[in-house]
């Protein structure tokens, strides 16, 4: 989806993540001890990360993604829940300023499309005629 890798988080930085997002979820909290967290720099909103937050210590596993700005000296840190449906993401780019370039948008699509489901299911982004799956 993005063009680098994700990073894995340590302990420290993801108990620091999760005291500034655990508001912002319904239902249970994530335990830092339990939890991990991936995450990867978000060319469309510059300053944001995207968050792959899973605890599978319990049964079934909880998993969460997230848009997150953590806190710099100056602005107060933001969390943004996905939740399948294209509003919180309609939400954020009518409050940031969206940076869509020749670099960016095809990352947002994918981006996008990923990270929603409309009535009849997921969306899948075919890039090439080797992304259908043919029928004989």
């Amino acid at each position: 989806m993005f063009q680098e890798a994700f990073t894995k988080l340590e302990l420290e930085q993801i108990a620091t993540y999760l005291d500034q997002i655990n508001p912002h979820l319904d239902g249970s909290e994530f335990d830092p001890v339990d939890t991990t967290i991936m995450e990867i720099d978000v060319p469309f909103y510059p300053g944001y990360k995207f968050l792959d937050v899973a605890d599978y210590s319990t049964a079934p596993g909880k998993r969460r993604f997230i848009l997150y700005k953590p806190q710099d000296g100056q602005s107060p840190s933001d969390a943004v829940v996905l939740d399948w449906t294209n509003e919180p993401i309609y939400t954020l780019n009518h409050t940031l300023p969206i940076y869509l370039d020749d670099d960016t948008v095809s990352a947002y699509v994918r981006f996008f499309f990923t990270y929603i489901r409309g009535k009849h299911g997921r969306f899948i982004v075919t890039e090439s005629v080797d992304d259908i799956n043919w029928k004989e």
